[in-house]
């Protein structure tokens, strides 16, 4: 009797480890707060993790929490820092895979498949050359054996999450390909998103539809980057259309750190279309786009996001520099 209270007084004790540093986590990704990421690290890494045997579950689970952390850490700090972080969030998936494998825990492992993929996408984003091709094939190998697990009928949310992520990495492969080949992966990155859309509704998901709507804002400015006249003007107008749409959902009071991601996107969408368009309209378009982006800079600045505010502070200074040029007599 003994030895199971404290079996169950050790399970407690480690699920409100987990549960304090899950709070950190959320918060942190809500805010931009490092020091709440951080103290989730300490939490998963000194608390959570050294609780229990290497290869239990719990084990895993920690594993598992502490790669979703270090993702996010990486995704938001540059230069070698933060490649780092990416590399610590690769190797406690990979630790957790040795527990939750697809013949014993599929729903995990198609979790951990998920987080895997997001992974190589950011570390290609960071990557040059031959290797970015290598880390993008990952991540869409990695999301299409998740998709072995998570199926539309089965499991709509997980299947629409995946879906999501899948089309975010085929619109980074799009990026690298020219002509038809480039224009076919935004066309089936947006087919993919399309889909998710509809599992995730502004009714039933607000939250997750929204980031779906991001995400297809940037895919069709992408995809209108490689038409030319009406056609990609009238895909830029969409992509604008869908990133004020999430608008609804992301504020800067609730969600300031994801509002201020929206508002970059909205910039370079603006930017585009003032691009695009001539006269005093062109200049209004180009206008809006400083103010996105000034927006986007007031989160970032204040929240310990190098990565961000730097992408950000270089869109600014280019659509400034294109307004000067346009004003010039």
């Amino acid at each position: 009797m003994r030895a199971r209270l404290e079996v169950a007084g050790k399970q407690a004790q480690w699920e409100q480890i987990s549960a304090a540093a899950n709070d950190r986590y959320e918060y942190g990704v809500r805010f931009g707060a490092p020091e709440a990421l951080e103290r989730a690290v300490t939490l998963y890494r000194d608390r959570a993790l050294p609780m229990y045997p290497k290869l239990s579950q719990e084990w895993a689970v920690t594993q598992n929490n502490l790669g979703n952390v270090h993702g996010v850490q990486g995704d938001r700090t540059s230069g070698k820092m933060g490649l780092a972080l990416l590399s610590k969030s690769e190797e406690a998936y990979e630790a957790a895979l040795l527990v939750h494998t697809e013949t014993a825990s599929p729903d995990q492992w198609a979790a951990i498949q998920n987080n895997l993929g997001n992974v190589f996408g950011v570390q290609a984003q960071r990557a040059s050359g031959e290797v970015v091709e290598v880390l993008l094939a990952r991540s869409v190998k990695a999301f299409e054996a998740a998709l072995r697990v998570r199926t539309e009928a089965g499991s709509p949310d997980e299947w629409a999450e995946t879906q999501n992520n899948l089309a975010i990495a085929l619109k980074d492969q799009g990026k690298r390909k020219d002509g038809a080949l480039g224009l076919a992966l935004f066309v089936r990155a947006e087919e993919v998103l399309e889909a998710a859309l509809r599992v995730r509704t502004e009714a039933t998901s607000p939250v997750k539809w929204a980031q779906t709507q991001n995400n297809l804002g940037n895919v069709l400015m992408f995809q209108a980057a490689r038409l030319d006249g009406e056609a990609g003007l009238v895909l830029l107008v969409r992509a604008e259309e869908a990133l004020e749409a999430t608008l609804r959902v992301y504020t800067k009071a609730t969600s300031p750190y994801s509002w201020a991601g929206i508002q970059n996107n909205l910039g370079n969408v603006l930017k585009k279309q003032g691009e695009r368009t001539g006269g005093k309209a062109g200049l209004a378009l180009l206008a809006r786009a400083v103010e996105a982006y000034d927006a986007a800079l007031w989160v970032y600045s204040g929240s310990g996001a190098t990565r961000n505010a730097e992408t950000v502070q270089q869109n600014l200074e280019r659509v400034t520099t294109l307004i000067q040029q346009r004003s010039a007599p």
